[in-house]
């Protein structure tokens, strides 16, 4: 087993990337051909996605991974139905 570890990242140390009408803080993983700062033991996606009307974000989940969506704010269409 591994000791833990802390990793401690302020607001400035993690970028937003814009695309079309998405705006993603890589938290952690990677995301078009870009990566977050935090180190993950097992390999992870943790984002801060941000959509402006009419915005969409893809992001294919490997095969045997968790998922956990967290919208706090608007509607989300999840593969054409709507869940919030």
């Amino acid at each position: 087993m591994d000791d833990p570890v802390y990793q401690e990242f302020t607001k400035d140390k993690i970028d937003v990337f814009h695309q079309d009408k998405v705006d993603v803080k890589i938290i952690s993983g990677k995301w078009q051909g870009k990566t977050g700062p935090v180190f993950a033991r097992t390999p992870a996606y943790y984002f801060d996605v941000n959509l402006q009307p009419g915005g969409k974000f893809d992001l294919p989940i490997p095969t045997g991974w968790n998922t956990i969506v967290f919208p706090y704010e608007g509607e989300l269409l999840y593969q054409g139905k709507e869940i919030v």
